[in-house]
């Protein structure tokens, strides 16, 4: 389940066709080790396809599991006054509130590695050895300065 996470968490950040390096990095930045056996299955699999056919044909099939009462519609994600709380804290520091909640909901609900995550540049896999841009207000954003988890 997870390197399906990390799957749809880079196409979200825009790569339409994440490789297996991709979803690893996703992974890695918010302290999740991939089994390359499960992921390179799953790459294999995704392969040529396009992700909007593949949510839209398992919606279908878990719409013929049928269940209790209850309308359609788009999928919501309950969060807790206090998960809200963070999440608008995350959105303060001037991150788009979409991405704050993706990040923080990424990170296993840790708002520390979900600002770290933004600062580091979010989902966007940028060729700079990850950094990505988003450097914290006053900070560097690097290594070695104390001010993420990278040091």
């Amino acid at each position: 389940m997870k390197h399906v996470a990390g799957y749809l968490l880079c196409v979200l950040g825009g790569n339409e066709s994440p490789s297996a390096a991709d979803v690893s990095k996703a992974l890695s930045a918010v302290g999740v080790e991939a089994d390359s056996d499960a992921l390179g299955r799953l790459i294999t699999e995704m392969e040529g396809k396009d992700i909007g056919e593949v949510l839209a044909e398992g919606k279908e099939m878990l719409a013929k599991f049928g269940g209790g009462g209850g309308g359609g519609g788009g999928m919501a994600i309950q969060l807790t006054q206090e998960e809200m709380a963070a999440v608008d804290r995350l959105a303060s520091m001037g991150f788009d509130r979409a991405e704050a909640a993706q990040a923080y909901l990424a990170c296993d609900k840790n708002e520390e590695l979900a600002a770290n995550l933004l600062m580091d540049g979010g989902f966007g896999f940028a060729d700079d050895g990850g950094a990505g841009g988003g450097a914290p207000p006053g900070g560097s954003g690097g290594g070695g300065d104390g001010d993420d988890m990278y040091d």
